[in-house]
């Protein structure tokens, strides 16, 4: 039984081609090192507006509610991941690298941990508020 054939373009086949030859990590080492320098901007810049964040909160006594000091905490543990993406690449220095790792675990679960703690919060004001209203009427 002959077999049907698929009509592919040019573009399909060449890129085709070069998922089967590439495996996902060989990048050379100028856009190893582009991307190291994009991560390391972009870490900077998030480091910068977590600062802005943690200063404002600091210089400001009317923005000491809970509301805002939840998002400061926030700001911390994202501060401490752009430490640790800003430590680029540590492969030659094992202990360095351990503590990248660390790092990077550490604050990436407890800035997820405080946006949760920052929903629940909402949540509790907004719809236990609304439906403790809907009660008394």
């Amino acid at each position: 039984m002959p077999q049907p054939t698929t009509n592919h373009n040019a573009t399909n086949t060449i890129f085709e081609m070069e998922l089967q030859t590439s495996s996902p990590s060989s990048f050379t080492d100028k856009q190893e090192h582009l991307l190291m320098m994009i991560m390391q901007t972009e870490s900077i810049f998030s480091f910068l507006s977590s600062m802005f964040i943690i200063i404002s909160y600091l210089k400001f006594k009317a923005l000491r509610k809970l509301s805002f000091t939840l998002v400061v905490w926030l700001s911390f543990s994202d501060a401490g991941c752009c430490v640790s993406y800003f430590m680029g690449n540590p492969t030659t220095q094992p202990t360095l690298c351990t503590l990248q790792g660390f790092l990077q675990t550490f604050f990436e679960l407890s800035s997820l941990l405080w946006v949760t703690l920052i929903a629940w919060t909402l949540w509790r004001k907004v719809i236990l508020q609304r439906d403790s209203r809907q009660n008394l009427k």
